[in-house]
C-alpha cells in the first residue's frame, strides 16, 4: 500500500497507525488490505465516489433491519467514500469468515435467507434511482423493446426494492460471523 493513501485513510478515519496485510491477491476488482480491525477498499477508477456513496446509503438501509449488512465507516468528513488517485476507498470494518462451501446444503439455505431477508428489506427503499456510471445498459445490448418495458416498469407506482445490476450492489456489503455471501 502506498504510504499517501495509508495516510489519507488515517487522518480521515481517526485510525490508529499500523503495517495493512493484502487480502485477496488477485481480486476480481477491488485492492483490499486489513488495518487492524477495519478493510481499506479501493476500488477501480471506473467506479464513482458517486455511485459508490448510493450504494453504502443503501447497505446503511438496509443493515436497519438487517442485523449482518455491514456498512462503511464515516469519515470526519460525514462521507463513506473518497476519491485517491481517481480511485474510489472506503473504510469497512474486519468481519471473520469463512468462504461458502457450496456443496454444503445448510450454508446454502443460510445465504439464500439472507439473500431473501435483505431483497424483503430493500423493499421499503424509496431511492431506487441507482446512479450508473460505468456503462449504460442500453450499450451493453441493444433492445428498444426491453428498454421501453423497463422505463414503464419504472414508473409504475408499484412496490419496488433494491436492484443489483452493472453497478456495486448493496448486497456486497453484507457478511455473517459465520459465514461470507
Amino acid at each position: 500500500m502506498q504510504q499517501d493513501l495509508l495516510a489519507a485513510v488515517v487522518a480521515r478515519y481517526g485510525l490508529p497507525e499500523g503495517d495493512p496485510e493484502p487480502m485477496i491477491d488477485g481480486g476480481d476488482e477491488c485492492l483490499l488490505w486489513r488495518l487492524n480491525s477495519v478493510v481499506i477498499r479501493v476500488s477501480p477508477p471506473w467506479r464513482s465516489v458517486r455511485e459508490l456513496a448510493w450504494t453504502h446509503q443503501a447497505a446503511a438501509f438496509l443493515a436497519e433491519s438487517v442485523p449482518e449488512a455491514i456498512c462503511p465507516l464515516t469519515a470526519d468528513d460525514a462521507t463513506t467514500v473518497f476519491s485517491w488517485q481517481g480511485r474510489p476507498v472506503s473504510v469497512w470494518p474486519f468481519v471473520a469468515g469463512v468462504p461458502l462451501e457450496r456443496d454444503v446444503a445448510a450454508q446454502r439455505t443460510q445465504a439464500a435467507g439472507l439473500l431473501a431477508r435483505l431483497h424483503r428489506a430493500g423493499l421499503g427503499h424509496t431511492n431506487n434511482a441507482q446512479p450508473h456510471t460505468r456503462l449504460e445498459t442500453a450499450s451493453l445490448l441493444p433492445d428498444p423493446a426491453l428498454d421501453a418495458w423497463l422505463a414503464d416498469w419504472r414508473r409504475r407506482d408499484e412496490l419496488q426494492g433494491l436492484v443489483h445490476g452493472i453497478s456495486t450492489a448493496a448486497t456486497s456489503c453484507v457478511a455473517t460471523d459465520s459465514l461470507s455471501v
